[in-house]
């Protein structure tokens, strides 16, 4: 699913209600950058009104990518 079509000299915000799906959307977009555009963590700045939501975004990506490398590696071992 496309949930962001920007280049990567743009900045983009999110700006929307509770339950609206704005850390599944920052998710995928830091996803997107980092696996398909190539452009390190390091490099992608985010900014949260609260540290649950950091927290939140934080244990999600984390999760997401150790997913995605097991995926990988599992796909190595067969």
């Amino acid at each position: 699913m496309e949930v962001f079509q920007t280049s990567r000299d743009r900045s983009v915000v999110v700006e929307a209600s509770a339950g609206t799906g704005k850390t599944f959307a920052l998710e995928e977009l830091v996803l997107k950058l980092a696996l398909v555009e190539r452009i390190p963590l390091q490099k992608i700045l985010l900014v949260t009104f609260t540290e649950k939501a950091t927290q939140e975004l934080r244990t999600r990506l984390r999760s997401r990518l150790r997913e995605i490398v097991d995926s990988i590696l599992r796909a190595w071992n067969n």
